[in-house]
């Protein structure tokens, strides 16, 4: 997967499923391409039969860790 580049003016949805109420590594290791620009961003997490626990709040936490998040 290359680089994603974003610009500041453009609003990021970035969705993920949980897995055992958590984001799956393969899905951080892509989000780690973005270059964000600080865009802002909308945060979706999707589960199946299984609470998404704390999946939202390590996405979020992953996100505000990069430099120019989005």
């Amino acid at each position: 997967m290359q680089i994603q580049v974003f610009d500041a003016d453009d609003v990021c949805v970035i969705g993920v499923p949980s897995y055992g109420g958590r984001v799956p590594g393969i899905a951080l290791e892509r989000m780690n391409k973005f270059k964000g620009n600080h865009a802002k961003a909308i945060l979706v997490v999707s589960y199946g039969n299984r609470a998404f626990e704390d999946t939202l709040k390590e996405l979020a936490d992953e996100r505000l860790q990069m430099e120019e998040f989005c």
